[in-house]
């Protein structure tokens, strides 16, 4: 494809073992999506366009799996974008439908997010008149509500996910963090100094390993929320656009962004090494998994 790719995520997987396939889903602008497969017989994975129901720009994907209800299926992915735009996919991003959100949301969508092992899906964006920047569903997407409690922010840059915390970032417009835990809102304590950027990405391990970065390659990190510490020593100034940390690897944490930036750090941000020995491509990198 030549449009870029802003969002990706892995999609599941179908069949039984040893044939199992293992899917991957991402979307770009103009309304792209791309999706790519592994398995026993194709180890090298192939991408082809899938048809989508939009030309709006789709800005981020996400992926919710759960035992029961709306999730169920393991295949249920949602998709966001610009206009207000939100696809939903049942067939590991096989084929689309689009959603209808609640009125007035007709705003740009920046970030999607599914809370583990559970039916409920997060979303949000530049914040519509009268209204908040947070919508959620409890049936995997289906549907979707305003959350209360966000209608002081101006727009939502980024969400993150872990058990059933959710964790995000925008601005009022100066820079905010918060976590959502049982209806409630708490913002995060940012440096007083030396930050003053909108973050524009987001990851979270644990409760106690959270890590949100933006504008200038500033990298924040908490151990002990609500307080976070910057972490940024100058391995890049270029921004940062999203983050990932492995599950089970600790202190671990990749970063990409503009002027093909990605970055490793082995001990929770201190010290960061550029991958490759600089700058992997003039583009900018939207997405990155680990």
């Amino acid at each position: 494809t030549s449009l870029p790719l802003t969002g990706f995520t892995f999609a599941g997987q179908t069949g039984t073992v040893p044939l199992v396939t293992s899917w991957w889903v991402a979307v770009g602008d103009g309304g792209r999506i791309i999706r790519g497969s592994t398995s026993l017989f194709n180890a090298v994975p192939t991408f082809d366009v899938v048809t989508s129901p939009t030309s709006a720009n789709l800005t981020a994907v996400a992926r919710c799996s759960s035992s029961i209800g709306g999730c169920s299926g393991a295949g249920v992915l949602v998709a966001v974008g610009t206009s207000g735009v939100a696809l939903r996919s049942t067939d590991n991003g096989a084929t689309w439908s689009t959603l209808t959100l609640p009125a007035g949301y007709t705003t740009t969508l920046n970030a999607v997010v599914a809370l583990p092992n559970s039916n409920t899906i997060y979303l949000g964006g530049v914040t519509p008149a009268g209204h908040g920047a947070l919508l959620t569903s409890n049936n995997g997407g289906v549907t979707f509500t305003e959350v209360s409690g966000f209608a002081d922010l101006t727009e939502l840059t980024a969400l993150a996910a872990v058990g059933t915390e959710l964790w995000g970032a925008g601005r009022t417009p100066a820079a905010v963090v918060f976590r959502y835990a049982s209806s409630t809102r708490t913002d995060m304590t940012l440096p007083s100094a030396g930050f003053n950027q909108t973050p524009l990405a987001m990851v979270a391990r644990s409760t106690s390993e959270v890590a949100t970065a933006g504008f200038g390659g500033d990298v924040l990190f908490t151990s002990a929320p609500p307080t976070f510490v910057k972490r940024n020593l100058g391995a890049t100034s270029n921004s940062i656009l999203k983050m990932s940390m492995p599950p089970t690897y600790a202190n671990s944490i990749w970063a990409a962004g503009l002027g093909g930036t990605v970055l490793f750090s082995s001990n929770a941000g201190s010290t960061w090494t550029q991958q490759g020995g600089g700058p992997l491509t003039s583009n900018a990198i939207n997405a990155i998994e680990a």
